[in-house]
């Protein structure tokens, strides 16, 4: 598991996660962002599969999976984390491990997560009608424009593909498509967002209000822009306006 820290040493410590295709390398403007203003020392996980994380083994290619490693890499690190922060498929990994945390002493913060009870409606039709993950891998983000950025593959690439995805675990389209299965199989997040509630953890999530491939759950704060608003070049100043009046934290000294 590769981890790029960054922010001040005497911050709070901060377990940042990306989504899906996706890399630390994205977020870090955003991320930056809220470690200077916020006084936070940050831990960025590249999630398994991707970035300079290594790839995991055939059939282990599940959440569950993903999200303990991300806890072996805390507890590796001695991080006594207080801040998590997730994008996407990163929400919904950082809010499993905030199981793991105690609900006192953490504020959770999810962009546009992958979570939550219209999240599994979403899915769960998709299953019913196979026809719909196309255009759902199209909402995630497999279009033209990532494929540029060398982030991610279109969905017709991958299909005509599956030759190579069978045979080389180590090519990128087979570990995109990997990571892409563990998300598309889990259809019961809206239980990991009652747990958290029930131990006392509430999540802040901020929403790109015109995204289409995740919608929003209830309580919400809503900006202006699609799924992957925050890799833009006004994402770190569009997070901290929708974070300031509503990040709970109390920091020492201010």
């Amino acid at each position: 598991m590769h981890v790029t820290v960054f922010g001040p040493t005497t911050g709070l410590p901060t377990v940042a996660l990306h989504g899906l295709g996706g890399s630390t390398e994205q977020n870090l403007p955003a991320l930056a962002a809220i470690a200077e203003h916020y006084h936070l020392r940050t831990y960025a996980i590249d999630l398994p599969n991707h970035g300079r994380s290594s790839p995991v083994r055939l059939f282990e290619f599940g959440v569950r999976h993903f999200s303990d490693l991300i806890v072996e890499t805390v507890r590796a690190l001695n991080i006594e984390t207080v801040v998590l922060f997730g994008h996407s498929f990163g929400g919904q990994l950082a809010a499993l491990l905030a199981e793991h945390l105690p609900p006192d002493s953490v504020q959770a913060i999810f962009v546009n997560p992958a979570i939550g009870q219209p999240w599994d409606r979403k899915l769960r039709l998709c299953w019913r009608r196979p026809w719909l993950f196309v255009k759902l891998l199209e909402e995630l983000g497999y279009n033209d424009g990532n494929v540029e950025r060398g982030e991610v593959y279109h969905a017709g690439l991958l299909l005509r593909s599956l030759r190579d995805l069978m045979l080389d675990r180590h090519l990128r389209p087979y570990r995109r498509l990997q990571v892409t299965l563990a998300l598309l199989r889990s259809c019961d997040t809206a239980s990991i967002l009652e747990r958290l509630t029930q131990r006392g953890v509430t999540p802040v999530i901020i929403h790109g209000q015109l995204d289409r491939s995740i919608p929003a759950t209830d309580g919400v704060h809503f900006v202006d822009g699609f799924h992957d608003w925050l890799h833009e070049a006004s994402g770190p100043q569009t997070l901290l306006a929708a974070l300031n009046p509503v990040f709970r934290v109390a920091f020492p000294g201010r």
